[in-house]
């Protein structure tokens, strides 16, 4: 499995992840799917077990939830392969 290396985040870094995921909910991506990612997120840092595959799928299927974090929308599309 593709686990990354956690890596350390500046704030700009933070509050640009923030900015998207506003952009994103924004956009109309429901708030229920964001938190799916962000679990996947979780798991895909070897933090937490993997959502759901149906979860998961819905990430996939709103268009919004890919400009979010393009990498963690790529490691979830790997993962319900």
């Amino acid at each position: 499995m593709d686990t990354p290396q956690q890596p350390r985040r500046t704030p700009e870094q933070v509050a640009a992840a923030a900015a998207a995921m506003d952009r994103a909910l924004a956009a109309g991506l429901p708030p229920d799917v964001l938190g799916t990612m962000l679990s996947a997120r979780a798991a895909w840092w070897g933090h937490a077990d993997w959502p759901a595959h149906d979860d998961l799928a819905r990430v996939l299927a709103h268009p919004a939830s890919r400009a979010v974090d393009e990498l963690l929308w790529q490691a979830i599309r790997r993962r319900i392969r």
